[in-house]
């Protein structure tokens, strides 16, 4: 039987951070890679979606995503 995939949609909790000077919105995580996926922008322009470790947000952000999963 194959492993159930836990990825946590994050999308609706409007969780927004700042990494040099560039904006990420959190769309999702994912438990067992610990990644998160993340809407970029940059100059209020979209430059798309990147996934980012777990480990490489602030952390604040990880304080409202961790409970959750």
């Amino acid at each position: 039987m194959a492993k159930k995939n836990k990825n946590i949609e994050l999308a609706h909790k409007e969780i927004v951070f700042e990494i040099e000077k560039r904006l990420y919105k959190v769309l999702r995580y994912d438990a067992q890679s610990q990644n998160i996926e993340v809407l970029a922008f940059e100059d209020g322009k979209k430059q798309g979606i990147q996934k980012i470790p777990f480990a490489h947000i602030p952390r604040s952000i990880k304080q409202q995503i961790k409970p959750i999963s």
